[in-house]
């Protein structure tokens, strides 16, 4: 209330109070409790007499705020980490008037009776000491750009409190203060951290022996376990399933081709090889690739190996106007696999092909995505005429990603253009996209090609998504891509001589 009854409300006194004491914060609570600040409150509002009465019936203490005075302790050891520490510290001593800082504690604690409370007390602690170096290095250039809700999740050895990719929350801080703090049976909480570190590292594609990885390990004195994680993640690293390839490149005009051809890769091995002769139609060729799907299933059961992966390679014509993830028989393509989709004209066999390849993967391997940076965007039609891209692309004026942002008025010629030179090609599949594109893929970057699949799947859902990458078509010829045309191209070289 601004005043009590009948009381005259002095130059809104009491709530100009109220709002500064929100702001400032006080005492060492998460959380700012009405029956905590009222004598501050009374205090900063003297002229008046502060009533409260209590008509919720609840026993515990009504919150206004989150305390700001607690703000930089939870950046650095989250919500949660701190409620942990504040609630295990008030247990093992009772007398404390005010928390000392987490580096302190210990020395406190050590002068105490020992008890179990005094025991947890002392496990919190140096549990936020491993939490504070793994958000300092989860923040660190290493690892900063690799930080995002998703890859935290799947990172994650436990499920992840939602809570912690609300607004405003501490997420990094509080993911590492809840593994820390929440270790699974036979494991410890820093631990448990190594392992959520080089998984998250390996998704993202960084050195598992990176001297900032390493140091880091050393602190948390935890060298053997990690070695035996790394050598953990880098078995997952080898095939574990196999994959299917399916290539159109049969058509000499670049129109529907009367075979398809496929091939069922386990890593390097070729498993299976087979033509598939089809009608040359849509409808035919959708046949044709079914068939080629069923196949590789009856030899990932035989191997007892899921068979996940479909790469789809296809002339740049028939990339622009055919979808093969939406092929169905029975159910979409695009459902029960993961479609990725290549230019077939990597398997043309001339020396020139040959060299534009090698030359690809080179880059491929030479050049990292920048972050903030990973792609070029092309959205201005004279930056797409014919001519001027040639000398472009033939200059390495673009990078090994490039996106264009504009309907494209020569569109097969711009996109056998840009794939000869440029490994990943996105473009406009909506000529109105929803959304900003060029922001949203940087934004899921790590995620893509598969992102693009999920996104697709969405839509076809209905779920409610402004997710852009939906609007969105996209060549994703990498690095294991590039190799296996290498050895098809040779292979042929091969044959043909015999």
């Amino acid at each position: 209330m601004a005043s009590a009854v009948q009381q005259s409300a002095i130059d809104f006194n009491m709530t100009t109070a109220l709002v500064d004491l929100v702001r400032s914060g006080t005492g060492d609570t998460l959380t700012l409790g009405v029956d905590a600040i009222l004598p501050e409150l009374r205090i900063r509002a003297r002229w008046q007499s502060i009533v409260f009465h209590r008509y919720d019936g609840q026993a515990e203490d009504l919150w206004l705020s989150r305390n700001p005075r607690v703000a930089p302790v939870s950046s650095r050891y989250g919500s949660f980490g701190f409620g942990q520490y504040q609630r295990a510290m008030r247990a093992a001593l009772p007398q404390l008037h005010a928390l000392p800082p987490v580096a302190e504690a210990l020395d406190l604690l050590l002068d105490a009776p020992e008890s179990p409370q005094r025991s947890r007390a002392e496990s919190v602690v140096r549990d936020l000491y491993s939490v504070l170096r793994t958000c300092e290095l989860l923040r660190s250039s290493l690892l900063r750009d690799a930080v995002t809700h998703e890859a935290l999740r799947r990172a994650s050895p436990v499920i992840l409190p939602p809570e912690f990719f609300a607004p405003g929350a501490f997420t990094e801080a509080e993911v590492a203060a809840y593994l820390a703090l929440n270790p699974q049976v036979g494991q410890s909480g820093p631990a448990q951290l190594v392992r959520f570190i080089l998984t998250l590292a390996e998704q993202a594609g960084r050195d598992l022996q990176a001297p900032e990885l390493r140091r880091w390990v050393d602190e948390l004195g935890l060298l053997a376990y990690a070695n035996e994680v790394i050598a953990e993640l880098s078995d997952r690293q080898a095939p574990r399933e196999l994959r299917l390839i399916v290539s159109l490149h049969a058509s000499l005009t670049g129109d529907w081709p009367e075979v398809v051809q496929a091939w069922v890769m386990h890593g390097d091995e070729d498993v299976d090889h087979a033509d598939h002769p089809c009608e040359p139609t849509p409808d035919g060729v959708a046949i044709a690739v079914f068939s080629a799907v069923d196949e590789a299933e009856r030899l990932a059961d035989a191997r007892g190996l899921p068979l996940r992966h479909v790469e789809v390679a296809a002339p740049a014509g028939l990339l622009l106007q055919w979808r093969p993830e939406e092929i169905e028989l029975g159910i979409r393509l695009g459902l029960t696999h993961d479609v990725v989709l290549h230019w077939s004209d990597r398997f043309k066999q001339s020396p020139e092909t040959r060299r534009i390849n090698r030359w690809l993967r080179d880059r491929l391997r030479a050049e990292r995505p920048t972050p903030g940076h990973p792609f070029d965007w092309l959205d201005d039609h004279r930056m797409l005429e014919i001519g001027q891209l040639r000398d472009q692309l033939k200059q390495q004026s673009f990078g090994t990603a490039v996106a264009v942002g504009c309907q494209l008025r020569e569109p097969e010629e711009v996109l056998t253009l840009l794939l000869t030179f440029t490994p990943i090609v996105i473009w406009l599949g909506d000529p109105t996209p929803t959304g900003d594109p060029r922001a949203d893929l940087i934004a899921a970057w790590r995620e893509l090609p598969r992102g693009f699949l999920t996104a697709y799947r969405k839509r076809w859902r209905n779920e409610p998504t402004q997710d852009v990458l939906a609007d969105l078509r996209a060549v994703w010829d990498d690095e294991r891509w590039l190799d296996f045309c290498h050895r098809m191209q040779w292979r042929d070289v091969q044959e043909d001589k015999q």
